[in-house]
């Protein structure tokens, strides 16, 4: 009798029959259940990805609403920036229109004044006398309508005086004296004839170590010694209060003020 396991013919293909569908069924369900997670994943993803681009959108939004009101900022800082250069430009302006008017005010009420330098007072002697002496003894004055000779007296003077200068650190008080010698002594005439028939005169004191010059403001004075140091200005001075210049190899008088731009 032959060997057998207990299994028939009929029941081994019923079993491998079985197999092959329950293959069938789980891979159905693999295929199944892959779909449904695909499905769930790509909704999963879709909203995530929705929802990304609402953020994104808002951000540019937001963006977009940064750029147009920093635009607009900037917009309004330029035009209060222009307002304010328009008015620092207009105070400038007014600043230096009243510098210019000051100034010339100053040098009027200094029409009948004069600086002397170098003129020593001796002994016994004021300085009004001093003065009368150097111009009297130094200069001859341009004579009178008639045609008479014109000498300076103490009826033609309102005041001299030395002018305050500081004492040098240090200095003894010989140096302190010796330097008052050569100090600046200012003048003010009662008629303005005679100061300019001395200032007319002043070139008699070319080879003298006494000078004769205008009374000018501060920032007259300044202006003057700058013009002085540029090279392109052969010769400056100045007459009434006003300043002049000639410019190297040219003929032709310029006139300068305060704030005025310096030749080139």
């Amino acid at each position: 009798m032959p060997f057998s396991f207990g299994f028939s013919r009929t029941s081994v293909s019923e079993h491998l029959k079985m197999d092959a569908e329950l293959r069938i069924e789980m891979n159905h369900l693999i295929e199944a259940t892959l779909t449904e997670f695909r499905s769930k994943l790509e909704t999963l993803l879709m909203n995530r990805l929705e929802s990304l681009e609402e953020k994104v959108n808002s951000l540019e939004m937001d963006m977009h609403n940064m750029d147009d009101k920093f635009k607009n900022k900037m917009k309004a800082l330029e035009s209060k920036n222009e307002s304010l250069n328009d008015q620092v430009e207009s105070l400038t302006y007014r600043t230096k229109k009243n510098d210019i008017k000051m100034n010339e005010i100053e040098q009027y009420s200094r029409r009948n004044n004069l600086r002397f330098r170098g003129i020593k007072v001796e002994p016994k002697e004021t300085v009004t006398d001093a003065v009368i002496r150097v111009v009297n003894t130094m200069l001859k004055l341009q004579n009178d309508s008639h045609g008479h000779t014109v000498s300076l007296s103490h009826s033609d003077i309102e005041v001299a005086h030395y002018i305050k200068t500081r004492k040098p650190p240090g200095a003894s008080v010989n140096e302190s004296n010796r330097s008052k010698q050569v100090q600046s002594i200012i003048v003010r005439f009662f008629d303005r004839n005679m100061r300019d028939r001395i200032i007319r005169a002043r070139k008699q004191l070319k080879k003298s170590p006494i000078t004769i010059c205008e009374d000018l403001t501060a920032a007259n004075q300044r202006l003057l010694e700058t013009l002085n140091s540029v090279e392109s200005v052969s010769k400056s001075w100045s007459w009434n209060g006003k300043l002049f210049y000639l410019l190297q190899g040219i003929r032709k008088t310029h006139q300068i003020q305060l704030h005025d731009e310096l030749p080139q």
